[in-house]
Parts: C-alpha cells; sequence; structure tokens
C-alpha cells in the first residue's frame, strides 16, 4: 500500500491533480474572497481594469470612484504634467482579465453591483490565479521530462509547489503578480526550447508575445531574454553554431522583436496619453541602489532572507554546479541569470519588497530555478546509494512541513510581514503562538532604505532631530502612539499618518525633552491623575520635559519628571502612564523621523 502512494505521488501527471486538490482544500479552508483581495499591489496591477470597463476614466480625472459608499483605491502617482497614473504596469490586467469579465457577467446574477470589488470579482479572480498556476505547472512537466526521468520530475513538481513560497503566492494571496510571473516565465522558457529544437515562425510569435507579456508584467523580467540567446550555448563550438542559427532564421528574431513590442506598447500609449511621453518611470522616488545590493540579508537573513525561509531552494543552488552535467543547453543560462537576478533584485531599495512572507520577488524565477533543482535531484537519484536518497527525501519532506508549517504560521501573524530579527524567528520557531514575538521584532526604515542609508538612526541623528521635524513612536505593543479626542496619549493606532505624530525639542546640550502633538499642545505627566501622559498644556515646565534616552536600533525610552520611565499599559486602550521602574519592554518605543 505504501509503495503504490509513493508511486502515485511520483507520476507527474498525477501532480498537477495533487495541486489543484491541495489548493481547492486551502482555499476552500481560509475562502480569501471574504474579505477584500484587491490591496497593496494588487490596487494598481488590477486597476486598469475598472478605470477603463467600470468607470470609463482611464485618466482618473474624475474625483469620485465611488464603490459601497468608497473611494476605488487607485492610489495613482502624479506625474509632472499633472495626469494621474497608474504605479505598476498593465500586464497582470491582461491576465486578470478574463476572470474580470466573468465576474462582470455574473455579478446581476447574484444580485451583486458590478464594481470590480464585488464577491462574483474576487472569486472570478481567485479561481484565475488556479488556473495559470496549473498552467504553469503544466509547462514545467513538460519542460523537465523532456530531460529528466519521471522521479526527478515529480520531486521538483512538488519541491517547487508545496516547499517554497510560491505556494502561498499562488492561493491565499494569489493576486500578486509572483505566481503569474512564475507560470508566465515558465511557458517562455518552454517555447525557448521548442524553438530550438524546431525553429518555427508560429513558436516565434508565442515567444515574443510571452516575453513581452512578463517584461509588460514587470520590466525588470526583460533579462528572460538572456534565455534564449544564451540557450545551448556552454562552449566555443555551440557559441558559433548558435550565431549560425540565428543568421538562418533572422526573420524568426525580427518576428519575436515585434511580437514583444506589440506587447510593451499599450503600456507605451498609456504612459503617452497621461503623462505626454512614451516612457515614464512610475516608482516616483524609489530606485535601484547597485553599489550596495544587499546580498547577506536578503539570501540568509531574518528579515526576509530567501533561503532561511525557502530552505528548499538551497538544492537549486547547489544544482548549479551540475547544470553542465546533466542539462548543458542551459548552462549559461542559469549560471549568468541566477546571479544577475540575485543582484538586480538585492539592489533594489527596499531588498525585503515590502510586506511578504519569504523573499516574494524571488518566485518569479522559480521556473527557471526548478532547472538546476531537478539536475541536483537527478545526481542523487541517479548516483549516491539508497541511504542518501532515502536521506534526500527525507530532507524535502522535512523542507516541506516547514514550508507549509510557517505559511500557516504567517497566514495567523505568528511570523511578521516585514519586521522579523533572529530573536523573532527563532522565538515562534515551530511555535503556534507569538506570545512574544512583538519584543523582538525590528521594524525596516523605509524613509532612510528609500535615500539608500542605513536604516538605523545614530545617537547624533537623533540628538539632531529639530522641532520641525514630524516624529513617530510605535509602542512595544506594535501600535502608533497618538491622542484622542479627550487628549489621552495611547498607543493603539494603526497609521503614521498627522493626528499621530509629534514634534520634539531639545532643550540645552542635554538629553531633555519636551513633546508637542499634532494639536499644538504639549505632553504631560499629570502627577494629579497617576501620571497619565495628557496632551493639553500650552506651556512646558517640569512635568512636560522628559528625558530621552536612546537605547540603539532605533529604540527610546522617555523618563518624566519624576525619575520613572513611560510605560504602555497592558489593556486597551494601550494609555501611556511615567510609572516604569526600569528600562523593559514595556517602556521602549521605536523613533520614526518624518516618516508620515
Amino acid at each position: 500500500m505504501f509503495k503504490k502512494v509513493i508511486s502515485f505521488f511520483f507520476k507527474s501527471k498525477n501532480i498537477l491533480c495533487i495541486i489543484a486538490f491541495f489548493w481547492l482544500v486551502v482555499i476552500g479552508t481560509y475562502k480569501p474572497w471574504k474579505q477584500n483581495l484587491v490591496v497593496n499591489d494588487v490596487v494598481s496591477y488590477y486597476g486598469y481594469l475598472p478605470a477603463k470597463f467600470i468607470f470609463n476614466d482611464i485618466k482618473l480625472e474624475n474625483k469620485e470612484h465611488r464603490v459601497a459608499g468608497n473611494d476605488f483605491p487607485f492610489w495613482p502617482e502624479i506625474a509632472p504634467n499633472g495626469g494621474k497614473v497608474i504605479k505598476t504596469t498593465m500586464g497582470l490586467s491582461f491576465l486578470y482579465a478574463p476572470f474580470f469579465f466573468i465576474g462582470h457577467v455574473l455579478a446581476p446574477a447574484f444580485h451583486q453591483p458590478q464594481d470590480g470589488l464585488s464577491p462574483p470579482y474576487q472569486i472570478s479572480l481567485v479561481f484565475g490565479c488556479l488556473f495559470y498556476v496549473l498552467l504553469g505547472f503544466y509547462f514545467l512537466r513538460k519542460l523537465l521530462r523532456s530531460y529528466f526521468s519521471e522521479k526527478v520530475s515529480s520531486l521538483t513538481m512538488i519541491s517547487v509547489f508545496f516547499g517554497t513560497n510560491l505556494l502561498w503566492y499562488s492561493s491565499i494571496n494569489g493576486l500578486m503578480s509572483h505566481g503569474y510571473l512564475f507560470s508566465m516565465l515558465t511557458v517562455f522558457i518552454y517555447l525557448v526550447v521548442k524553438w530550438h529544437r524546431k525553429p518555427k515562425v508560429k513558436t516565434a510569435v508565442f515567444i515574443g508575445l510571452a516575453g513581452g507579456l512578463i517584461t509588460l508584467i514587470r520590466p525588470t523580467m526583460l533579462i528572460a531574454f538572456f534565455i534564449f540567446v544564451l540557450f545551448d550555448v556552454y562552449n566555443k563550438q555551440s557559441l558559433t553554431e548558435k550565431i549560425k542559427l540565428f543568421q538562418k532564421h533572422f526573420l524568426h528574431l525580427i518576428v519575436i522583436g515585434i511580437c514583444t513590442v506589440l506587447m510593451i506598447f499599450p503600456q507605451l500609449l498609456y504612459w503617452k496619453y497621461i503623462t505626454g511621453n512614451w516612457l515614464f518611470f512610475s516608482y516616483q522616488g524609489e530606485r535601484f541602489y547597485f553599489n550596495q545590493p544587499h546580498l547577506v540579508q536578503g539570501l540568509f537573513g531574518f528579515r526576509k532572507g530567501w533561503l532561511l525561509y525557502t530552505p528548499v531552494m538551497a538544492f537549486a543552488v547547489i544544482g548549479i554546479f551540475y547544470v553542465r552535467k546533466h542539462l548543458r543547453s542551459f548552462f549559461l543560462p542559469v549560471i549568468i541569470i541566477f546571479p544577475l537576478m540575485v543582484y538586480v533584485l538585492l539592489s533594489w531599495w527596499a531588498w525585503w519588497y515590502g510586506g511578504g512572507f519569504g523573499l516574494r520577488a524571488f518566485v518569479d524565477f522559480y521556473g527557471l530555478f526548478a532547472l538546476p533543482m531537478a539536475c541536483f535531484y537527478k545526481q542523487i537519484l541517479e548516483s549516491a546509494n539508497s541511504k542518501i536518497r532515502k536521506g534526500l527525501y527525507a530532507i524535502v519532506a522535512l523542507f516541506i512541513y516547514l514550508n507549509l508549517f510557517q505559511t500557516w504560521q504567517y497566514n495567523k501573524g505568528i511570523i511578521h510581514y516585514d519586521a522579523m530579527t533572529k530573536e523573532a524567528y527563532f522565538s515562534v520557531f515551530l511555535s503556534k503562538n507569538s506570545e512574544h514575538l512583538f519584543e523582538y521584532l525590528s521594524d525596516p526604515n523605509y524613509k532612510k532604505a528609500k535615500a539608500g542609508l542605513p536604516e538605523i538612526y545614530t545617537q547624533e541623528e537623533i540628538r539632531e532631530i529639530r522641532p520641525e521635524d514630524r516624529i513617530n513612536l510605535k509602542g512595544s505593543n506594535f501600535k502608533i502612539t497618538g491622542y484622542d479626542n479627550s487628549t489621552e496619549v495611547m498607543a493603539n493606532f494603526y497609521e503614521m499618518v498627522q493626528p499621530e505624530t509629534f514634534s520634539i525639542a531639545f532643550s540645552g546640550n542635554g538629553n531633555k525633552i519636551t513633546i508637542k502633538a499634532g494639536n499644538g499642545k504639549f505632553v504631560c505627566a499629570d502627577h494629579s491623575i497617576g501620571e497619565k501622559l495628557i496632551a493639553n498644556r500650552d506651556q512646558a515646565g517640569a512635568w512636560e520635559t522628559f528625558e530621552l534616552i536612546y537605547l540603539g536600533d532605533n529604540k527610546v525610552a522617555l523618563k518624566a519628571y519624576n525619575n520613572k520611565y513611560v510605560s504602555i499599559h497592558p489593556e486597551e486602550p494601550f494609555g501611556l502612564f511615567a510609572d516604569g521602574d526600569t528600562i523593559s519592554y514595556p517602556q521602549t518605543f521605536r523613533i520614526f523621523i518624518n516618516e508620515f
């Protein structure tokens, strides 16, 4: 019986059914459409469709785009000519479109509004993700089976889906770009192989369309064309033959170029229509820092380290050394694109790519990384003894279990989306609760990272805070400190916005400060009401003066006039009181300068 089960799992055709079944179980369990999935980056990826087909306002000129009483969250960038530009390129909208229109047609039948956000749209888009993921694995199987055995192909497919964060980005968070790019890049690679085996104009057309589409989803994916250029080049003779092949089928190269441009042209036309320029960099104020890539943090760091949160991909890295032996046609594409991709992605100012599970930007290339992974598996399964092979299966199973468990942890908030540290990671490792997680988290400093600066403030930078600077303080409960209508200061806000900002003025050469709230009043540790912090004083005196103590890692403590440290009380509404005898976790605050 056990052998039959194992045999079933090692038939690559069955893997597609297993993936679909598991996906349906996950989706049926969590029902992600019950909450709006058009959030964060998806707002921009998806925005083209409702802008054009629901509001008929691709220029976003109308003041209101109302959905269920709320404005549709387009969040456009403003071009120099005043035009409102959707931030991301429109490639994902092309892939969303069939399922958007299915939802649009079904909405009236289920008595739901045709607003782009009602349940028929959300459910249709979710199942659209399944379609594209299965499409990607269908072509990954065809690609793997053309070079590797059933066992190697199946183990690779199982590892890529169940052992990586592709699982998260193809199910619960399936409207993000990564699952789609994995699938489209896999299709592109398959077409490259097919053209080299038997060059046809039809295949060249599809290569251009697929390559143009992945570039339209994410412009940096243009590096995928190196796969086409470098494929089947592994020595001097093969280079000569590749040049001859390109010369013989030069018309095909022209066709690929034309089809690529045709796919990208709608974006160029959109930019021209909105901004007056054919090319427009819509990521205003954001950039790559190629002189300071975060290679170690990106690969091994506890915030988002790729190989830490997706350890099964270590087999793909090791497999690079076996590509020349087992898959020499991909030798140059792998050894050139892999380090180039790592370097480019980890040179982005937010090398951790905001909130998400693991280093999500790497998911886009899993179709390519599956090839060196398969080379590694082939080397072990065909060359090692039975004990080593069984050991490999055990390690893969452990890595898959870890990924499934950490995916569950991430969904439950036990793994934080962007603030993990070494201490935080091990405090929740294989744990079902996050009791002490907040004690160890460390927020990224987005403002400093965007400027290409170290994220940690120095003591001198803290000392140079000016009264005109706007300060946010995040409490030990990971909520923003602000004040309510009664002027009580408390740590129960979620966003760094105007009411939750303060100004700090240093007095003299010491660390004595006064704190002024957004209402123009000084913060006081009012001894008449139990040293509760309130923002209602017109003038600063002794009880309105605090000592600012810098603790490192952008953390500070505040000591009031009564020589007590400001603490956050552990229950709602998380009021602040000057009653701490020592500096422990409840007496610490993360400081942000001009983040708002």
